[in-house]
């Protein structure tokens, strides 16, 4: 049977020859690496129809694995679209960690004992999150936060995926003081209570298909063709775990792309993408590289863009898409600036739906949100689990703010009390806690205690006049104060030294509690702002699908794509990380590589328009543009006519994001340029964009260059 014809006649399913020769070839281990938007999915599911329409194999025979639940749903929702009515078929699509959890019940009941009971998950009978607190305060004496919580529990995911020896995860490098005694102590308390979490459904069915050659053979046998998707996802673990459901035949069919891996902080490993040959000898390797999501000057862009990274296979990404608009970068002079850009566009928009906001933090969503609600526009946040508020500065600021308003709220000192440059020790501290009996100021109780310095004195009297100033403060004005009279800042930048934080990622969280708080009048105002967008955050889990802007971690939004998608925040420091930059300067490109290729994940969710924004100051302090930004330039207008800073140098001197004054429109910013059409875009305070040509404002004197700083 003719398969594209066969799906082009039946199933309205059009295969080009890229995809065709993926989808013929049944037997022996193959490779298959996609471009973005290349349709892998579709490529999937009519190799399935193949197999079982054409070869006669049985459904039950095919086993189809995936990284994620969303990305499992999709493939059996696609297949049963195209091909489900024809015939009963059960192919089974599944996530890893679903397919290991059932190898384990089935392991367990065999040998008739109790299946261990999850830690994780809505029907837990304990919490992980609470096991992990309690153990990490056993051994460093203090509170787990939350943003420190998700740290220790990637680690612990990480150095398991990694299958670490003992002797690896006591070398292995982390932010989490005491992690070796924390994840051993994990480990006991696990087995103690007959539980296991989520990366133990996978060491575990590692360990019993080791050991157990029968019970192996028997899901060889039953699993004779094997499908693997988002294949660069896959940790070490996980990949060794298909190796071995695949050894015997070998009909092993990977899709992935390694220029998509962006998890390495849990353990993704591509390498298996590189080394496919040598781990399965005979293996045939296909490219899909159309992308069918985006125009031309996207995509040729992104294929530029990515050719940087040296751990990667050659591929040449295209489109048969016209042209499109080209990408814009916006230089904007501040945080509020590109808030209002922001909305400005979103409200030039059709569709809600079809716009995507984009961010490499967090952090960045929270004046978003604050600037969506109060302009009326409906908002979908793809990660409200792990939603801004949990970040330890917002909690200080917050605990900060609560302690000005009651001096005896034992809750808030609890996180702030080490971190206002006033010499409050620990053991200070817990005497205040014995001695307030009577519910008073606590800085009070401090000053009452036997023995304390002169120089502690004086700066509680200090800390104690300035928070009482502070309760009668405008929001705004008391986060200034925190920072400047409390020595907050002071402690973010020890802080950032001794403990490996990145100290300008610390600062966004300031400002964007400070975005927020100029629009509110009182601390109290405040607090309950913070409080109403934190259940929006919650809330809007429910507006998926509907007429909403896409708020989204480039993390999550991979698989997904949108018409129109604004990137903010792209500032050296933050995008490329800071660590990624002085892992870079050390000689290991790695971090770089990876940031690069969350760079690539991010611009190759736009199909039609795609903006890039970047800021000049964060929080009163200069920035730099993201060198991505530079690189983008580059290949956007086929020139390496660039100063060190990353300008573009094009006619007399102007360049794009200088700010010039046009003698109608007055002050704009020079967003877009084109020497061969002889254009100049540039965005103006007042009357939004507008393009001329550049060579007669040159020589007509309609523009002025003043200073960007």
């Amino acid at each position: 049977m003719d398969l594209s014809n066969f799906v082009t006649e039946n199933y309205d399913l059009e295969l080009n020859e890229q995809q065709q020769k993926a989808v013929l070839k049944i037997n022996g281990p193959v490779l298959l690496l996609a471009v973005p938007g290349a349709g892998k999915t579709t490529v999937i599911v009519a190799r399935c129809a193949n197999m079982i329409f054409n070869h006669q194999i049985l459904p039950e025979n095919i086993l189809s694995l995936t990284f994620s639940r969303a990305s499992a749903k999709d493939m059996k929702s696609r297949f049963q679209k195209y091909f489900g009515y024809t015939k009963e078929v059960n192919i089974q699509f599944a996530t890893i960690h679903s397919f290991c959890y059932s190898v384990l019940r089935i392991y367990y009941q065999r040998k008739k004992l109790r299946v261990p009971q999850l830690l994780e998950g809505n029907n837990s009978f304990l919490s992980k999150n609470q096991m992990l607190r309690k153990i990490y305060t056993q051994f460093n004496n203090e509170y787990l936060g939350d943003d420190l919580l998700e740290e220790l529990s990637n680690a612990i995911g990480y150095v398991k995926n990694m299958l670490y020896t003992r002797e690896q995860i006591d070398a292995f490098k982390t932010n989490i003081k005491n992690f070796p005694e924390i994840f051993m102590t994990y480990e006991e308390q696990k087995q103690l209570h007959k539980c296991i979490d989520f990366d133990d459904m996978l060491v575990q069915t590692l360990k019993i298909f080791d050991q157990e050659q029968d019970f192996l053979n028997m899901y060889r046998h039953k699993y004779q063709y094997i499908n693997v998707d988002e294949a660069q996802d896959l940790s070490y673990l996980q990949h060794e775990i298909i190796k071995r459901l695949a050894y015997s035949l070998k009909n092993i069919f990977m899709v992935g792309d390694e220029d998509q891996s962006i998890y390495a902080f849990r353990g993704a490993y591509p390498q298996v993408l590189l080394n496919f040959e040598a781990i399965y000898p005979g293996a045939q390797v296909y490219f899909l590289e159309r992308n069918y999501r985006s125009t031309k000057s996207i995509v040729e862009v992104a294929n530029g863009f990515i050719q940087v990274n040296k751990e990667r296979r050659d591929k040449k990404m295209f489109t048969e898409r016209t042209d499109g608009r080209p990408i814009k970068i916006r230089y904007l002079a501040n945080k509020e600036e590109q808030l209002e850009y922001l909305l400005s566009l979103l409200q030039q928009g059709d569709l809600y739906l079809d716009q995507a906001v984009l961010y490499r933090n967090n952090v960045s969503s929270l004046p978003i949100i604050d600037l969506l609600d109060r302009n009326k526009i409906r908002f979908y946040l793809r990660e409200f689990r792990n939603s801004p508020f949990k970040h330890w500065v917002i909690n200080d600021l917050v605990s900060f703010l609560k302690f000005s308003l009651n001096p005896a709220d034992l809750e808030a000192f609890k996180h702030i009390y080490y971190k206002m440059d006033a010499f409050i020790s620990r053991v200070m501290f817990e005497q205040a806690i014995r001695s307030n009996l009577s519910n008073n100021n606590l800085i009070y109780t401090l000053l009452d205690l036997p023995g304390i310095y002169e120089k502690t004195q004086k700066k509680l009297v200090e800390r104690n006049y300035t928070l009482q100033k502070m309760a009668q403060m405008k929001p705004l004005e008391a986060i200034e104060a925190v920072e400047k009279d409390l020595g907050y800042i002071k402690f973010l930048k020890r802080i950032s030294k001794s403990e490996g934080y990145t100290f300008e990622n610390l600062v966004q969280n300031i400002e964007s509690l400070k975005s927020i708080a100029s629009h509110t009048e009182t601390i109290d105002q405040f607090l309950r702002r913070l409080e109403e967008l934190e259940a929006m955050i919650e809330d809007s889990k429910y507006n998926r699908g509907k007429n909403a802007v896409t708020l989204s971690t480039i993390h999550s939004s991979k698989g997904l794509e949108f018409k129109q998608v604004v990137i903010v925040d792209l500032v050296d420091g933050q995008f490329p990380s800071g660590f990624s930059i002085d892992e870079a300067k050390k000689g290991d490109p790695h971090p770089m590589e990876e940031e690069t290729r969350l760079f690539y994940v991010g611009i190759t969710r736009a199909k039609e328009e795609l903006e890039l924004l970047t800021v000049n100051t964060i929080n009163n302090l200069p920035v730099k543009p993201s060198r991505f930004l530079n690189q983008v330039l580059k290949l956007q207008f086929d020139t390496d006519q660039y100063l060190d800073s990353g300008e573009k140098i094009i006619g007399e001197g102007i360049s794009i994001g200088d700010t010039v004054i046009h003698r109608k429109f007055g002050r704009g910013i020079v967003c877009g340029l084109d020497m061969k059409a002889d254009l100049v875009e540039i965005d103006f305070n007042k009357v939004g964009s507008k393009t001329f040509s550049l060579k007669i404002c040159l020589e007509n004197g309609l523009l002025t260059r003043t200073k960007n700083k």
